[in-house]
Formats: structure tokens, C-alpha cells, sequence
């Protein structure tokens, strides 16, 4: 660096670069004579990698020689392995300090231990954040046990990553069998838990289904269980309100309700609908009609009344002005 007078001579050098990895290894000073010399160490983090110089000298053109901070590099961390059953990835490409190192594991394992370490200085030397994770296998605890019901692989303690149990019921004791309400299969997932809640086995039975002015046209049958569906439609003359397909749920009750038949076609029925819109508007619209009637009276009676406060001001300052215009001549 140059010299700027009138700090230094003409003939000395300003104060030494300065660098990302190396520092001076005496205390800086405002200007430097020609010929002198500085030397620098590798800062914190950094060491003594390659022979290059670590020194420069103040020149006679009053500049710097041309030095670089490559003879220092980063500190690193030691070499992790990718873990088994899953992989350790840098997320800079290096092991130096500030860098990060993440961990995941194949599919059927999950992690134990920290995610993410993160290289750091202690002291003068690189180390890791904490103790690289490991990749356990996941492993689910037996499903649970059904009333009335059971599973398969009853007789296995512990279920492996995607290990699958399928549930059946078991013959019921009255005339009506059991259904199996919910999903029949469930798996071994992620964090050791089941894709889903076990079924129930009870029993599910609909009333049969009246419509009147109507028929059943699909699902037809004297019982009704567990997700039954029956498809309706109306005799001539009718038609249909609600949907005309319903399934029995598992609370025994029709899911949708069921439907109507209404006399009249569908284009009767929606012109009857049609004729109740349009009464409605029009109700809708004469209350509107009078409520803008009634706020445009009101606001021309509080104009009105304005105005006739004004006009009789202005009478009274009249009769004020002609008293006194009397009574002058009077005098």
C-alpha cells in the first residue's frame, strides 16, 4: 500500500496488506522505510499448508511486494463415513470449519442422533458438533386387537418397515353378521407407528328403504348391511327430490337420506322454485324500493326545514335593519 503523505515520508510504504487467513505477527505501524520487513501467521482455524511465502517487504517504488493467505488453509474436521443403512452428505463439498455435514437414511430405518453437525473451532482445532447419528431399523409393536375380530400374523411380536396386517371378523352369534367398519389393512410406516386405526367388527344393518310414488331400480334385497347401496326412481308423473342413490353407513343409518317422490315433472318443479325466486325478489326489491324512499324524504324535509331557518334569519335581519333605519330618521 501506498504511502500517503503528510502521515509518512516520501520514502516509506503505508501500513502491510491485510488478509483473510494470515495476521501479522507484530503490531502494525503507520509507515514503514524501504527495505523493511513484515511476517504473518495463520490466524485461527487456519494452518501451514504450502511453501509459499509468509512474509513481504516494503519496496523501493514505496509499495508492498506481492504476497497471498494461500499458504493458509481452513482447519478441517475428520472424515465421517456414511452411516449404515444411509448416507452422510457436506453440504459445501469440504470438511472445514463452518461447513455442515447432513445424514439421512434409506427407506425402512430412521435416524438417532443429530441430523445436521456442524464443523466447528475449539481451541485451535476443527471438530464436529456432536456424535454422527446412526440409521435403526424401523420396527412397529404388534397392531392392536379387535372385539369381535382378528388380524393376521397374531402370533408375530414385532413388524418390520412396511410389514402389512389385514383384519377379518368372525362369525356373529345372531342372524346378522358382523361388519368389518374401516380400512381391512394397515402397514408398518415411518416413526414406528401404523398407517391407520384399527376397524371394528359390529353389526351394521339398515331399514329397508321406503319410497313412496317411487321404486328401487338397483340394490334390491330383504336385508340392508354395511355399505349397501340402493338406486331409486319415480313413477310417471313424479320426480325425484334428494339423490336417488343411498348407502347404508356404519352408524345403520341411509347416507344421503332417503329421497321424495313429488308429483309434477323436474321443469314444473323448477318453475314452481323459479316462480318462489322471483316472489322473493320481488319482495326483496319493494323493501329496497321504500327504504330509498324513505331515506330521500327524510333528507328533503332536513333540507326544507334548513331552509326555511334560513329565510327567517334573514327576515328577522330585515325588519332589524329597516327598525333602525326609522328610528334615525325620527332623531
Amino acid at each position: 500500500q501506498l504511502c500517503v503523505r503528510p502521515l509518512c515520508p516520501m520514502d516509506a510504504c503505508g501500513p502491510p496488506p491485510t488478509f483473510q487467513a494470515m495476521e501479522l505477527t507484530s503490531r502494525p505501524k503507520p509507515y514503514y522505510r524501504v527495505g523493511e520487513r513484515v511476517n504473518y501467521d495463520c490466524k485461527k482455524g487456519y494452518h501451514h499448508f504450502a511453501p509459499f511465502l509468509t512474509h513481504t517487504i516494503c519496496d523501493r517504488n514505496h509499495t508492498w511486494l506481492p504476497i497471498s493467505d494461500e499458504p493458509c488453509v481452513k482447519k478441517v474436521c475428520h472424515y465421517i463415513p456414511n452411516p449404515l443403512h444411509g448416507q452422510a452428505i457436506l453440504a459445501n463439498g469440504t470438511y472445514s470449519f463452518g461447513n455442515q455435514l447432513h445424514f439421512i437414511c434409506n427407506d425402512g430405518y430412521y435416524l438417532i442422533g443429530k441430523e445436521i453437525l456442524y464443523c466447528e473451532l475449539k481451541g485451535s482445532d476443527a471438530v464436529w458438533s456432536s456424535k454422527p447419528p446412526i440409521c435403526q431399523k424401523i420396527l412397529c409393536k404388534p397392531p392392536p386387537k379387535i372385539s369381535n375380530g382378528k388380524h393376521t400374523f397374531s402370533e408375530a411380536d414385532v413388524f418390520e418397515y412396511l410389514d402389512a396386517v389385514t383384519y377379518s371378523c368372525d362369525p356373529a352369534p345372531g342372524p346378522d353378521p358382523f361388519s368389518l367398519v374401516g380400512e381391512s389393512t394397515i402397514y408398518c410406516r415411518d416413526n414406528s407407528v401404523w398407517s391407520g386405526d384399527a376397524p371394528e367388527c359390529k353389526v351394521v344393518k339398515c331399514r329397508f328403504p321406503v319410497i313412496e310414488n317411487g321404486r328401487q331400480i338397483a340394490g334390491l334385497g330383504k336385508k340392508f348391511y354395511y355399505k349397501a347401496t340402493v338406486i331409486f326412481e319415480c313413477y310417471e308423473g313424479f320426480h325425484i327430490v334428494g339423490s336417488d342413490t343411498i348407502v347404508c353407513n356404519s352408524n345403520s343409518t341411509w347416507d344421503p337420506p332417503v329421497p321424495k317422490c313429488v308429483k309434477g315433472t323436474k321443469f314444473v318443479f323448477f318453475l314452481s322454485c323459479f316462480q318462489n325466486y322471483m316472489s322473493f325478489v320481488s319482495w326483496f326489491l319493494v323493501v329496497v324500493a321504500i327504504a330509498i324512499i324513505s331515506v330521500g324524504l327524510h333528507r328533503y324535509l332536513q333540507r326544507k326545514k334548513k331552509k326555511g331557518k334560513t329565510d327567517d334569519t334573514a327576515e328577522y335581519a330585515t325588519y332589524q335593519s329597516k327598525s333602525a333605519t326609522l328610528a334615525e330618521q325620527r332623531s
